[in-house]
């Protein structure tokens, strides 16, 4: 039984608390949902890359496409060369245009994904490329 004022006013703001607090939860959960929707991402224990909650490459154990792919999602939004492919992934020489073109993405996720220069590779998962108008 409650005995004071204090009482009331302390399960009462607990109750503020909780609610609060699962609100925010919620929000938090909400959003991430919503956001995935347009996000590449790899999960290694299926070997399978996502693009929201579609599977849209399926990868076996080891190939090539899957020390590529494994290594891109490693270093996501770093400019990557060939060299350091060949050095750190592949030990012979590669080229980046036949890499990406062997992983058979849809041609909207590849182009908005990959920003290929000469001889090099930047992979950006999100899918949302700053023009460079937008610096």
């Amino acid at each position: 039984m409650i005995n004071s004022t204090y009482e009331i006013y302390f399960l009462v703001l607990i109750i503020i608390i909780e609610i609060t607090l699962f609100y925010t939860i919620w929000r938090m959960c909400s959003a991430q949902f919503i956001c995935c929707e347009n996000v590449l991402f790899f999960n290694e224990d299926e070997k399978c890359v996502y693009f929201g909650r579609e599977c849209i490459l399926t990868l076996r154990s080891s190939s090539m496409n899957h020390r590529f792919v494994k290594y891109l999602f490693e270093n996501i939004n770093r400019e990557i060369s060939e060299k350091e492919l060949e050095e750190n992934v592949f030990f012979r020489p590669v080229y980046i245009n036949k890499l990406v073109s062997n992983l058979k993405f849809p041609a909207d996720v590849r182009d908005s994904v990959f920003t290929i220069g000469n001889g090099t590779i930047i992979f950006s998962p999100i899918g949302i490329k700053k023009s460079p108008l937008n610096h």
